[in-house]
């Protein structure tokens, strides 16, 4: 089972933001290759999620694992959604590799 896997079964239950299951799951992600819909899932819970850890790291793994997708849109929303000052450079980073 891969970690995306993991963490699409995990999502949506209760109290999964603290679960260390889901937690090394999401920090291990950076390392994988993603499936359309990998990252069609990853840019729905990104957009939906409050969770500053899960945010960041959907960040960090759209940037270093997908150059080959047209991520422009997803990563313009995310430098305009983010307060946080690395958040927004990781998303300015996303977005400048399309431009």
């Amino acid at each position: 089972m891969t970690n995306i896997d993991t963490v699409r079964g995990v999502v949506g239950k209760r109290g999964y933001k603290d679960n260390p299951v889901y937690r090394e799951a999401m920090i291990q992600m950076r390392f994988e290759t993603f499936t359309d819909d990998d990252v069609a899932f990853l840019e729905a819970h990104y957009l939906t999620s409050k969770d500053v850890f899960s945010r960041n790291q959907i960040l960090y793994a759209l940037v270093l694992t997908c150059p080959d997708r047209d991520l422009k849109d997803f990563f313009l929303a995310a430098f305009k959604k983010e307060r946080h000052v690395d958040m927004r450079l990781v998303a300015l980073r996303g977005y400048t590799h399309y431009a």
